[in-house]
């Protein structure tokens, strides 16, 4: 009986290295998706809206919040970069942040970065 070799295709590949990435910059950056609550706002239309109210919310009742957009510019974002998020993370956490609210495109919620959030 013969073998038939299977070969991985190309986008399978590519999601292999894209979590791997994901996964190399949490841990250069001490995971700090474990160390500030997040949350994320995703959807067509509305994000900034929500998230900007949800930040208000939280900072009335005496919580430190930052707010964040996922995408930097059409060539960076944290998708593309993983280790951009994981920097942000981390700054958030050391300058002792309680929420971090990402607003963010649903295909964000798809990718291996959510992984590595606790």
């Amino acid at each position: 009986m013969s073998e038939k070799k299977v070969e991985p295709k190309k986008s399978d590949t590519k999601q292999v290295v894209k979590k791997a990435k994901t996964h190399l910059a949490s841990m250069r950056y001490g995971n700090p998706g474990r160390k500030v609550r997040i949350i994320i706002v995703t959807g067509e239309a509305g994000k900034t809206t929500t998230v900007r109210l949800i930040a208000e919310l939280l900072r009335e009742a005496n919580f430190k919040v930052l707010e964040m957009v996922a995408a930097r510019d059409g060539k960076r974002t944290f998708e593309t970069e993983p280790g951009l998020l994981h920097r942000e993370l981390r700054e958030a956490s050391r300058q002792s942040y309680d929420y971090v609210i990402i607003e963010a495109h649903e295909s964000f919620l798809d990718g291996p970065i959510l992984e590595t959030i606790d």
